[in-house]
């Protein structure tokens, strides 16, 4: 499975090479982050902020959360996110919602290759929550990274406050590399590696 990863993410030319090396001297977030991290159960509008972990010496953002008839409207802006790249094998930054049982929702990517600066609006069918943005190998993850960035802190809430503690499934990219890759024939070599057949057509 490691494999298919890797090549997934080589074949789409994401991973860039200086980004493995960086990631050996970066910090991965721990516990202790979820610890600091305030769940909210919303009752109408509320508004936060989007705080800085160590893991990123600039960034930030505004979040207004609109609770009403089961459901909470999220609007979010972020700005001087740092390249994902320069924390790793990341090429974005995915907003999570987290519930009360620990599970993780992913709520959609905030920004690009880039960094800097984005926004985002979305809807969550339920009450209770906390924000976080991790940065995220692709968009299409299913569980939060390890590298939480930023999370949420209130400023005007309606709502009760509770702690995080914890969540069932993180995902750790440490050890993602890249593979060698050859220039003449790499649609092949990956094709094969993911498990496509160009001979049946579908890849």
């Amino acid at each position: 499975m490691r494999p298919i990863r890797i090549a997934f993410v080589v074949a789409l030319g994401l991973v860039p090479l200086a980004a493995v090396a960086q990631q050996q001297r970066a910090a991965i977030a721990s516990s202790d982050v979820l610890s600091q991290i305030s769940m909210f159960n919303y009752q109408g509008k509320s508004s936060l902020e989007l705080r800085p972990t160590p893991i990123v010496s600039t960034g930030g953002g505004q979040v207004d959360v609109d609770y009403k008839d089961g459901n909470a409207r999220i609007e979010v802006t972020v700005k001087d996110l740092p390249p994902p790249s320069k924390l790793g094998p990341y090429t974005t930054y995915v907003l999570w919602a987290l519930t009360p049982d620990g599970r993780a929702a992913n709520q959609g990517v905030l920004g690009d290759i880039e960094g800097g600066k984005a926004k985002l609006d979305t809807q969550y069918s339920v009450s209770q929550f906390a924000l976080i943005v991790t940065a995220e190998p692709h968009f299409a993850v299913t569980a939060p990274s390890n590298m939480i960035v930023l999370y949420n802190v209130p400023s005007k809430v309606r709502a009760t406050e509770s702690k995080v503690t914890s969540l069932t499934e993180r995902s750790d990219y440490s050890r993602l590399a890249p593979i060698a890759v050859s220039k003449t024939k790499p649609p092949e070599v990956v094709g094969r590696i993911l498990g496509c057949d160009r001979g049946r057509g579908w890849c």
